[in-house]
């Protein structure tokens, strides 16, 4: 599909400038729904468990685009790793629109 198709059917879920946390997202079905928030404007922190490197190269591919994207490694299991990284996550929306108090 052409860039001029795609932007055509670009749709606007009005989530452009959040940030998404996004469990799993450097692999398989993972990775497509991280795209697809980047081509809908959301900063993507994806959590990963183990391979922090397959993650960091997709960061680097989103970032590549003049986009933001995180890594942060979390065990769904942990419930304070998991509220440290939402923490994170706040402040970073905070930081690219002060006015939001809303990821």
């Amino acid at each position: 599909m052409s860039a001029a198709m795609k932007e055509q059917h670009k749709i606007n879920y009005g989530i452009a400038g959040k940030v998404a946390l996004i469990t799993g997202g450097s692999k398989n079905i993972g990775r497509s729904i991280t795209l697809s928030f980047v081509e809908a404007g959301v900063i993507p922190i994806m959590l990963v468990r183990n391979d922090r490197n397959t993650a960091a190269a997709l960061a680097a591919e989103i970032r590549e685009r003049r986009v933001r994207a995180g890594v942060c490694l979390a065990d769904l299991a942990d419930v304070p790793a998991l509220q440290a990284v939402v923490k994170q996550a706040e402040e970073e929306r905070r930081r690219t629109a002060p006015d939001s108090k809303h990821l």
